[in-house]
């Protein structure tokens, strides 16, 4: 029945589907669909750390920044810290470390604070840091 009204939408019925990824989108829906693809050039915002410069230092005055930051954007910028670090490729990411992510969110859902979430966080890429970027891991 979607896939009828989508073909033969009532007058004045526009569908818009917004998508990171064309190809998630069944080919049965694609093919009654006219696509229009756009793309933004989002600058991205820093988080205030350098995930791939990272030391005691910087990941201490970092947590002092966040000591009263909530868990709602704590969680975002967990996500950031992740993906910076798997992007700059000078981390021995496992599959330890990737849980250790999926983990700070749900502890931040628990009521977790944000600084001891982000402590446990930063110390272990910290403690993940690969010296030579070029060892394969």
């Amino acid at each position: 029945r979607l896939l009828k009204i989508i073909e033969e939408p009532p007058e004045n019925i526009y569908f818009i589907m917004i998508t990171n990824s064309k190809s998630s989108v069944l080919d049965t829906i694609k093919s009654r669909l006219a696509c229009s693809i756009i793309t933004s050039k989002v600058q991205k915002e820093s988080i205030g750390i350098e995930i791939e410069k990272i030391n005691l230092k910087s990941l201490f005055e970092f947590v002092q920044q966040h000591k009263n930051t909530k868990a709602s954007t704590m969680k975002q910028i967990i996500q950031e810290i992740a993906k910076d670090a798997i992007k700059s490729q000078k981390f021995n990411i496992d599959k330890s470390t990737l849980r250790l992510f999926e983990d700070s969110v749900k502890a931040l859902d628990v009521g977790s604070t944000a600084p001891f979430v982000l402590t446990a966080v930063l110390l272990k890429l910290l403690a993940r840091y690969n010296k030579n970027p070029n060892q394969k891991i």
